[in-house]
Parts: structure tokens; C-alpha cells; sequence
């Protein structure tokens, strides 16, 4: 009687492709104020980001309670019958 092994595929040896994207691999080799700097850059990204798709759902938060006077609408500063 002869045994067949059943030989099982070989596993990537680089890991998933999820923990080889560049930012979450270099997050994982940083250590200490390159860590901190990182996530600080991750977490102002994400918030700019965040505004950014938010913005067209949210009522302005700096701008006048009245429109902005259009050029037709102001006053001309020409003098009269000059051209």
C-alpha cells in the first residue's frame, strides 16, 4: 500500500494585503514621536476628509444671514458719463 501526502498550498509569505498597505506598515515599524507624528497626520487627514464630505450636508457656519450682493446689485463707482 502506498500513502499519497497531500501536499497543502504554501502560504504568502508577505501576509495579508491588508497589513502591506504603505500606511498601516509603516505605522507598524514606527516607534515613538514618528508613531505620534503619523497618527497626528492620520487624524488631521481624516478630520479634513470628514468636513470635507460632511460640508454639502451642513448649514454654513461662516457666512452672512443674507446674500452676498451680486455685481449688477452694488452701486457703480464710475462718475456719471464717464466711460
Amino acid at each position: 500500500m502506498s500513502t499519497t501526502a497531500v501536499t497543502e498550498p504554501a502560504k504568502d509569505p508577505r501576509g495579508p494585503w491588508v497589513r502591506r498597505l504603505p500606511v498601516i506598515s509603516h505605522f507598524n515599524k514606527s516607534v515613538g514621536l514618528q508613531r505620534g507624528m503619523l497618527v497626528a497626520g492620520l487624524v488631521l487627514t481624516a478630520v479634513f476628509l470628514l468636513t470635507a464630505i460632511l460640508r454639502r450636508w451642513s448649514r454654513p457656519l461662516v457666512s452672512p444671514r443674507f446674500p452676498m450682493p451680486t455685481a449688477a446689485s452694488r452701486p457703480s463707482k464710475r462718475r456719471a458719463g464717464s466711460t
